[in-house]
């Protein structure tokens, strides 16, 4: 037999015994030795691999186009200047190639380098208003038609998704990471139109009046007017106002269902919906959290700038930002409606109500509170709301109040040594020393004057009506019974008449046909005007316009009040059908209510109960500018899983780390990771009760800021953290910042840096506020970091501007480093410029010895030979070469010792694994 025979027999004959058969080529090793020998290649090497065979382009194109990141650069970037469009490139060979490449996308993600104004001036031309961005949502379509692997959908620009879009990515099974940052401005999707030969709705379209003629006389065929109605009009059209997308109203009917967006996701493991611009997705948000409460582990949620706004108080200044930044508009002659709205009662009122229509969302997404109307309050609940408010005090009252405050601290500091509160204990003994006081201030400036409460109660009634209305009104399923406070049952009866009169300058040319439908309507009996008593001569109708005296001083403020009331009223109208329409859409909804199978009926109420006993098990929750409520957070989340925690612009978070204590003392919680910009006493006596803590990021926001923090500036102090959080948890802590934009209160001393680098062994980043004596103090016990990779001086505090001192700095921990080579510091950033350095370590080649030749023989030593004759003189070498043994071991040290060098500046953007340079991170939101 032929050796040729013999190895070609081989496997048949190891498989006859028994044995596996003997590999010859790489081809008959198993897959998953190929896919791991595949791993450990280089991007060129799955290039090359794709083109031997159809084996090998499988085993590449499963890690080439495994992940899809594209990432928008900003425009003044030049490193990103490439001819090559890997947005379109990409969705075109998952298109348009015959090898289906899509079955091996595992993450889709679209990002951004930076945040902000930036970030949206990057994607601007792929908005999905214009062109560009509506082909982009085709391909994406196509694409993920065929990604049915898909496991990330990281969606982290601002441009809006169609509906066919949301569709597919409910039915990819294996998607359990989403993420997605919605659009700003309302939605462009519109249901689509009804069909052309209803003749109910289009009847108008029956008889066209317009004299084009758009086909053959003598053609036998159908005319076109007849079938698609009239044509467009040959005249020029009226001027359009056109509105910032800001004001701009929904063009979707009320009484249409849109199909759905985010509620259509189930058994998701990790949820982000970034910058919500309306509240309307709110249900939507619910229905995803329910529909994945028993899988979900990852939640993050945060409002947009823009929404934001709306529940913070107005001020001039940003009234005045808004009118540069709008675009230039054709202002319509009548602005009555616009000058009622801007007042100042007005403006208070709807910021009271968009606040508390905030602080709901957590409670709804969570199924913990139901939405509730907006502005539809109760009197009495207005009455108890205002109960609270504190009154101005006298000066002499606050100066009582101060005094109080003073005596208080004289005694800490007898007790304390500072005048600082130290624990929680003496922060509530003085909270409760204060309260009393004004209390007792409160009641003595009310018995110095009696009558100056009920002398301002009728101009505050007066000058708002709309909140008048808006907090009596009802609803009961009906327009029927809803009254105005204070009036009387019947009204004149010549408001009949005026009911269907319409203003044009008060419809909207964004959406004609919705207001018409609703404003022609015939106003309910039962509404009638505000109190007549109230405000003399007061007008209800048009006929009683057209009778006032021109002459009449008071005829002009009686049309604008009688123009605000029937203003006002329909606003609540208006308002009353949209809340309507989304308590019937959650009515809907209910998934007790829905036609389901017995086994998934059963299986939502197994969800139902453990959600409603112990809250969804997040193991990571991250909010921003959305107000949270402890008594909500407790009963949604289960508390007991949390490990991370990031709350930015939330509100004030006392009582929610007073409940973390509390659950903290029944059973040890596992948090060990906190970002926060409320770094009040409660959260640093948590953080000293917690058993480990890995990863603390503190923040303080400066003062003109935007949208501003509804808490107050808790005032602690760098002593405080040292206490609470240094000394208790550097031995485990990772990554560490302390930032203050406020103030330098938080900015790291001699003493606070030398216990850092005492026990901060472990510290991987480190993010700080110092002056020059605390880094000398760094650069002195810089050897007990040995872990640290990445520092950042967030603010360099020094009186000297030159900047020479700041490259001089680097200089000086340069050469610190030098002395402990242990120290794995790689990353230095000063200031805050978004850039850092890089630290290399370059170990030169030792250079062989002279003193031994290439046979390794020892040299011949010199048959001259010194002696000292007698003389007092030392004996003077001749041959001026030779190197004494101790400056060859010098050398030898020198050249093991690695030469430090720094690196050009690199952007955060380009820096992996540093958390501390993420964007979210620097700017403080999500």
């Amino acid at each position: 037999m032929s050796p040729h025979e013999a190895v070609t027999m081989a496997p048949t004959t190891d498989f006859a015994n028994g044995r596996p058969p003997k590999i010859i080529n790489i081809l008959d090793l198993p897959d998953e030795i190929l896919k791991e020998i595949c791993c450990h290649c280089l991007q060129c090497d799955w290039i090359c691999l794709s083109l031997v065979c159809r084996r090998f382009r499988d085993l590449a194109a499963a890690q080439l186009y495994r992940n899809f990141h594209i990432v928008f650069p900003d425009e003044d970037d030049p490193y990103f200047d490439s001819p090559i469009d890997g947005l379109a490139g990409g969705l075109s060979t998952f298109v348009t190639s015959d090898y289906n490449y899509a079955k091996h996308l595992r993450e889709i993600s679209l990002d951004t380098l930076s945040v902000g104004e930036r970030a949206e001036a990057a994607y601007k031309p792929y908005l999905a208003s214009v062109s560009c961005g509506k082909f982009m949502n085709t391909l994406l379509l196509l694409t993920l038609r065929q990604a049915q692997s898909l496991d990330t959908f990281r969606w982290n620009i601002r441009v809006e998704l169609s509906r066919p879009i949301y569709k597919v990515l409910h039915d990819i099974t294996s998607l359990r990471h989403l993420h997605l940052r919605l659009q700003a401005g309302p939605s462009l999707y519109e249901t689509p139109p009804p069909l052309p030969y209803s003749s109910t709705q289009y009847s108008e379209y029956a008889a066209p009046t317009s004299t084009a003629q758009w086909g053959n006389a003598g053609n036998g065929s159908l005319d076109p007017v007849t079938v698609y109605g009239p044509p467009p009009s040959m005249t020029p059209s009226s001027p359009i106002f056109k509105s910032s997308w800001k004001n701009r109203a929904s063009k979707k009917p009320s009484g249409t269902k849109e199909p759905p967006t985010i509620s259509g996701f189930k058994n998701l493991e990790t949820l982000s919906v970034l910058d919500i611009d309306s509240l309307d997705v709110v249900t939507e948000i619910r229905t995803c959290v329910r529909n994945s409460s028993s899988t979900l582990r990852k939640m993050k949620l945060s409002f947009s700038d823009n929404l934001a706004m709306k529940a913070r108080k107005p001020s001039a200044d940003t009234d005045l930002s808004e009118s540069e930044d709008d675009e230039f508009q054709v202002v319509p002659p009548s602005t009555t409606a616009n000058t009622y709205d801007n007042n100042g009662p007005a403006k208070e009122f709807r910021v009271q109500e968009e606040r508390k229509a905030h602080e709901a969302v957590l409670g709804r997404i969570f199924d913990v509170e139901h939405s509730q109307v907006k502005g539809l309050h109760p009197s009495t609940e207005v009455k108890k709301e205002k109960e609270p408010q504190e009154q101005p005090l006298s000066a002499d009252g606050q100066r009582f109040v101060d005094d109080i405050n003073k005596v208080f601290r004289r005694m800490a500091l007898h007790i304390n040594g500072t005048s600082e509160l130290r624990n929680l204990e003496q922060q509530d003994a003085l909270d409760t020393i204060l309260k009393a006081a004004k209390k007792y201030v409160s009641s003595e400036d009310a018995k110095a004057k009696p009558s100056s409460s009920s002398q301002e109660e009728p101009t505050t009634d007066e000058s708002n009506p709309s909140k008048e209305t808006s907090s009596e009104l009802n609803l009961d399923g009906s327009a029927d019974d809803m009254q105005l406070p204070h009036g009387p049952p019947e009204r004149p009866s010549k408001l009949k008449a005026s009911t269907y009169d319409v203003d044009p300058d008060d419809i909207d040319i964004e959406a004609p046909e919705e207001q018409l439908s609703f404003e022609t309507q015939p106003i309910p009996d039962t509404i009638t005007a505000a109190d007549s008593s109230s405000s003399k001569g007061q007008v209800h109708s048009t006929e009683e316009v057209n009778a006032i005296d021109p002459l009449d001083e008071d005829a002009d403020d009686r049309i604008k009040e009688a123009e605000k009331s029937l203003e006002s009223i329909g606003r609540d109208l208006v308002e009353i059908r949209d809340e309507m329409c989304a308590a019937q859409v959650e009515i809907d909804d209910d998934p007790i209510g829905s036609a389901i199978h017995e086994t998934e009926l059963l299986s939502r109420h197994i969800k139902k109960y453990a959600r409603d006993t112990r809250g969804v098990g997040l193991h990571s929750l991250s909010i921003h500018l959305i107000p949270i409520k402890a008594s909500t957070l407790g009963k949604a989340i289960d508390l007991h899983t949390l490990k991370r925690i990031t709350l930015l612009n939330v509100g004030e978070q006392k009582r929610f780390w007073a409940l973390m204590m509390k659950e903290n003392n029944l059973k040890p919680l596992p948090l060990r990771k906190i970002f926060t910009d409320d770094v009040c006493l409660q959260f640093l006596q948590l953080v000293s009760e917690l058993d480990c803590v890995k990863e603390v990021f503190m923040l303080q926001r400066a003062q003109k800021y935007k949208p501003e923090s509804f808490a107050a500036n808790p005032g602690t102090t760098m002593e405080q953290i040292r206490k609470f959080v240094l000394k208790k948890h550097l031995p485990t802590l990772k990554r560490l910042m302390i930032k203050n934009q406020l103030d330098s209160s938080w900015d790291v001393d001699e003493k606070t840096m030398q216990l850092i680098c005492k026990k901060g062994r472990v510290l991987e980043e480190l993010a700080v506020i110092m002056g020059m004596r605390a880094i000398h103090t760094f650069i002195q016990y810089i050897g007990g970091l040995a872990n640290l990779r990445a520092l950042q001086l967030i603010s360099f505090r020094t009186e000297d501007t030159c900047l020479s001192v700041m490259r001089e700095t680097r200089r000086f921990i340069l050469d610190a480093l030098t002395h402990h080579p242990e120290v794995k510091l790689e990353w230095l950033a000063l200031g805050d410029d978004d850039r850092a350095v890089r630290i290399v370590r370059r170990i030169e080649v030792p250079k062989p010895s002279k003193k031994h030749s290439a046979k390794g023989k020892e040299p011949a030593t010199s048959p001259i030979e010194y002696h000292n004759i007698g003389g007092q003189f030392p004996v003077i070498p001749v041959e001026w070469d030779a190197t004494s043994e101790s400056e060859d071991d010098e050398e030898d040290i020198s050249a093991r010792r690695p030469k430090l060098e720094l690196v050009e500046p690199f952007a955060f953007y380009d820096i992996y694994g540093v958390r501390i340079f993420k964007k979210e991170i620097v700017s403080g939101r999500l």
